[in-house]
């Protein structure tokens, strides 16, 4: 595989590879650590893997994960969600954001008159 340099490539090929992380940051998470920090796994059978206390400390934060993964599919409109409920429920917190960063610009106007 090619190196990823950004950290958001990295995130944009575990939303490809995993559509499952479309849909939850839970499931992002495990990609990433899959995808991108295999080294940090200590496998106990095929399907179970543990990761210790200090090596989740090495992983980048979970917020800029989700941050990433909000740009990705809000901003650049890719890999949205499968599951229409997400999707119905991350649109409507889109829109009440902005909404309140509207209301709020506009409280903050000020008027001088001279």
């Amino acid at each position: 595989m090619e190196e990823l340099k950004s950290f958001k490539d990295k995130v944009v090929h575990v939303l490809q590879k995993y559509p499952e992380s479309r849909n939850s940051d839970k499931e992002l998470l495990k990609g990433y650590i899959i995808e991108h920090h295999p080294e940090l796994l200590i496998r106990t059978s095929q399907r179970v893997a543990m990761i210790t206390l200090d090596d989740l400390m090495k992983l980048p934060n979970f917020e800029t994960l989700r941050r990433n993964r909000q740009v990705i599919q809000n901003d650049n409109e890719l890999y949205r969600p499968t599951n229409s409920v997400v999707l119905t429920a991350r649109a409507n917190k889109e829109k009440n954001y902005r909404h309140a960063e509207v209301r709020e610009t506009k409280a903050k106007k000020i008027t001088i008159t001279l």
